[in-house]
């Protein structure tokens, strides 16, 4: 598991605000990340290393920071459950 610090998670009229924080070592910039155009169903924040993004499933590379329900494109619940989690093998 990659080493995650920080990147503590609030919501903004919908939109999942996530702090700063250090993966792997590397500091990477908080960001406030709209989930408008996500589908109902949980939304993970997700790093490389590099900016922060918001995504429905976790890209090969990147590991969750946070996540988030989306219900009628807004972020209705911020939560690190799935913090730590990365891409399945099947993808």
């Amino acid at each position: 598991m990659a080493g995650i610090e920080g990147f503590d998670v609030s919501l903004n009229t919908g939109d999942l605000v996530v702090a700063e924080g250090t993966y792997n070592g590397a500091v990477v910039a908080g960001a406030t990340l709209d989930a408008a155009a996500l589908a109902d169903g949980v939304a993970y924040a997700v790093t490389d290393g590099g900016a922060l993004s918001i995504v429905e499933v976790i890209p090969v590379g990147s590991q969750a920071v946070a996540s988030c329900t989306v219900v009628t494109g807004a972020a209705t619940l911020e939560t690190l459950a799935f913090r730590g989690q990365d891409a399945s093998a099947t993808q």
